[in-house]
């Protein structure tokens, strides 16, 4: 493995230092812009432009990873038809129809 670019250090460790005050709660929240800001001023860390550029990507990059795609049986709570469809299908296995009784 290649050694880790020096140049790069001071932009690792302010990202570093940033996701570990991150916003969570229902998921992992992006690094935004007011933090990096926050950061900057009460560290007195020089980040340039294409710094805070490059944080940002580098979260992009590792959101997905701490916010990973919902399995393929869940339902977003806000999509209505998909929770119902779901209650009807638990209630489906937990309450098989029964048998019509002959005459």
């Amino acid at each position: 493995m290649p050694d880790f670019p020096e140049p790069l250090g001071p932009v690792w460790q302010a990202f570093v230092d940033l996701a570990g005050t991150r916003q969570v709660g229902m998921a992992a929240n992006p690094i935004t812009f007011s933090e990096i800001e926050a950061f900057k001023r009460q560290t007195l860390t020089p980040l340039s432009a294409w710094d805070v550029r490059l944080l940002r990507r580098l979260d992009q990059a590792v959101l997905p990873i701490l916010n990973p795609a919902p399995a393929s049986n869940t339902v977003n709570v806000r999509d209505g038809k998909g929770v119902l469809s779901m209650i009807r299908g638990q209630a489906a296995k937990h309450n098989p129809p029964k048998a019509k009784e002959s005459a």
